[in-house]
């Protein structure tokens, strides 16, 4: 799929429903530390930041294809789930 499909596409799902949440500069090095302590590297990085962003927003859990990327990276009180997972 392309950028701009994908675009498209979540644009069209989520974008009247949905807000974005990110870190705030003043978060980054709590953010920083943690992936440190956790001995987080790599594509992971991008993991847990979706992970701790959900965290800030208030989510009690993600929906993920690939749930398995975010196994060791668990949040206490963040649940992922594969929505495929059961059907």
């Amino acid at each position: 799929m392309s950028p701009a499909s994908a675009f498209g596409l979540l644009h069209g799902l989520l974008g009247e429903c949905c807000r974005l949440v990110g870190l705030a500069s003043e978060e980054i090095w709590s953010f920083l530390e943690s992936l440190a302590s956790r001995q987080v590297q790599g594509k992971a990085t991008y993991d847990f930041q979706i992970l701790v962003s959900a965290a800030k927003a208030g989510s009690d859990r993600i929906l993920s294809l690939n749930s398995r990327d975010f196994e060791r990276l668990k949040l206490e009180g963040l649940a992922v789930v594969n929505p495929l997972v059961g059907l």
